[in-house]
């Protein structure tokens, strides 16, 4: 594991990746310590044995294990889920906030915002009743989040009003992605072009209004830290999606929603298998209305 050192700063960036540093990661790590984050990447077995990024605290299979950590010996390999193990380094070292997102998304303008920034500068739209709502729509786009249910795109959703918003209460905020937004298998296999977003103001889902959100592009507040455990019992395409439905349901509880922003990162997405992606997704299609009501009940 690399040598321990002294940290100046209790907020995180936290990615998982298996290919030696992208111009992405780069990025990534050159404004990270200008914006006052630690960087940490989590790899796998099929990662770089050497793994050379100034600004990047990389920790391969020996070193997670190292971290003294027991889910770093049970943790699957060759799934997202060991990203969980970064969330544990930055919770011992008393994070105060963590923002995770990909490899291949590069940081734009109001990345390295908090909640609190975001509301104090631009104001905010809110969903107040109980339901569903496809986010994207509520951003212009036709399209729909992975992890929406697919039995609801033909529905017209409530619109969202502008609405006073208490930044304190503002536990979990995602962040929408440009280039390569975060759609599913399925539209990506039947649509041609790739969907854009022609608004920016930011959207807060209240009490009681479900809808997906991912890891791509997430910040979290210290107080919801355990709120972030991936799954490892479902697919890699599943497990940030149903951990964004169980952590909804438990903000519900704290009295708090999740905060949704405009694009601020752009994705110049990895290579894909859509046919695997689409398996991968299956259970996401056939399963997530059975999830969110069993959250309820």
């Amino acid at each position: 594991m690399p040598e321990s050192r002294a940290h100046d700063s209790d907020r995180f960036l936290i990615v998982t990746s298996i290919s030696p540093p992208t111009d992405c990661m780069q990025s990534l790590a050159a404004a990270a310590g200008e914006n006052g984050f630690q960087f940490l990447c989590i790899g796998d077995v099929a990662s770089p044995k050497s793994y050379e990024l100034p600004g990047c605290e990389f920790l391969g299979i020996d070193d997670q294990i190292e971290t003294g950590f027991c889910y770093a010996t049970v943790a699957p390999e060759k799934h997202y889920a060991r990203k969980n193990i970064g969330y544990l380094v930055a919770a011992k070292r008393g994070a105060r906030a963590i923002l995770e997102t990909d490899d291949d998304n590069v940081p734009q303008l109001g990345f390295w915002d908090s909640p609190s920034d975001v509301i104090e500068r631009k104001g905010v739209r809110c969903y107040t009743s109980s339901g569903w709502s496809n986010v994207y729509s509520a951003f212009g786009s036709d399209s729909w989040p992975r992890g929406y249910p697919l039995q609801f795109l033909g529905q017209k959703d409530v619109d969202c009003a502008p609405a006073s918003i208490d930044p304190a209460n503002v536990l979990v905020k995602q962040g929408l992605v440009s280039g390569d937004p975060d759609v599913d298998a399925i539209f990506r296999l039947t649509r041609k072009d790739l969907p854009g977003f022609s608004d920016n103001v930011p959207v807060w889902f209240d009490k009681g209004r479900w809808t997906p959100f991912n890891s791509q592009n997430t910040w979290w507040n210290r107080r919801v830290l355990p709120l972030m455990y991936l799954p490892a019992t479902c697919s890699f395409r599943a497990t940030d999606i149903i951990r964004g439905y169980v952590a909804l349901r438990c903000l519900w509880e704290l009295e708090s929603g999740l905060l949704y922003t405009g694009v601020t990162a752009h994705q110049i997405r990895n290579e894909h298998d859509l046919m695997k992606d689409f398996e991968q997704e299956i259970e996401l299609y056939t399963t997530t209305l059975a999830l969110t009501l069993s959250l309820i009940h």
